[in-house]
């Protein structure tokens, strides 16, 4: 059975250095092209209209606001999203 291993200030410095010591292999980042942001948008809005959208409306901090209020907001800010992207 190995032995316990000790948690110290020191391990903990170990472990980052350990860490960092190993080498990932990674692509060069490239920038999101414009059909990627469009994409990422739509799929956005999807998920919240399809997925999240009872959690939003029924969520306390937006209990002064009527449904069709808080939907034309969202509506608006992903349509200005779309059109800075």
């Amino acid at each position: 059975m190995p032995p316990k291993r000790e948690y110290s200030s020191d391990s903990d410095a170990e472990l980052k250095v350990n860490a960092s010591s190993v080498k990932k292999i990674s692509s060069p980042r490239k920038g999101w092209t414009p059909t990627e942001e469009s994409a990422f948008i739509n799929i956005i809005d999807e998920i919240v209209k399809n997925n999240l959208w009872s959690m939003v409306k029924d969520h306390p901090d937006l209990a002064g606001r009527q449904n069709g209020a808080v939907i034309s907001h969202w509506n608006a800010m992903v349509k200005k999203l779309r059109k800075t992207s």
